[in-house]
């Protein structure tokens, strides 16, 4: 909303601020297949005396990660693309370990089915 107001584009903004942990949300959202991450659903931290961006919030309001749809549209990527045609291009450069997700034990508040989900879409990203 507030590069909007600015007349800012918020995906060049946050490439500027933070390309890493820009990309890193997108890989984040397709392994969590997180289908409402719109734009009042991420942002930045800003220096109220200067309007300055300063660094992005950390990631909140996961409540329609887990969906069942397969192919969910990113909605923090500045073309139309799915969650993983965003994470797969953020993943080659960023070439996190996301072995990882097999090793952690399923978190309680998960079914087994989303946690083989969560774990599926790791794998997929490593290939």
């Amino acid at each position: 909303s507030f590069c909007e107001g600015y007349g800012r584009n918020a995906y060049e903004e946050a490439e500027k601020i933070d390309r890493e942990f820009y990309l890193r949300m997108q890989i984040a959202d397709y392994v969590l297949n997180n289908s409402d991450r719109h734009e009042q659903n991420w942002g930045f931290f800003m220096d109220n005396k200067t309007g300055k961006l300063t660094g992005f919030c950390p990631l909140f309001d996961h409540d329609r990660a887990f969906s069942s749809y397969e192919t969910v549209i990113s909605q923090t990527a500045s073309e139309p693309v799915s969650l993983y045609e965003a994470a797969e291009q953020a993943q080659r450069e960023l070439k996190m370990d996301l072995s990882v997700l097999e090793e952690i034990q399923k978190p309680p508040l998960l079914s087994m089915e989303q946690w083989a989900q969560v774990r599926e879409r790791g794998k997929k990203l490593k290939r």
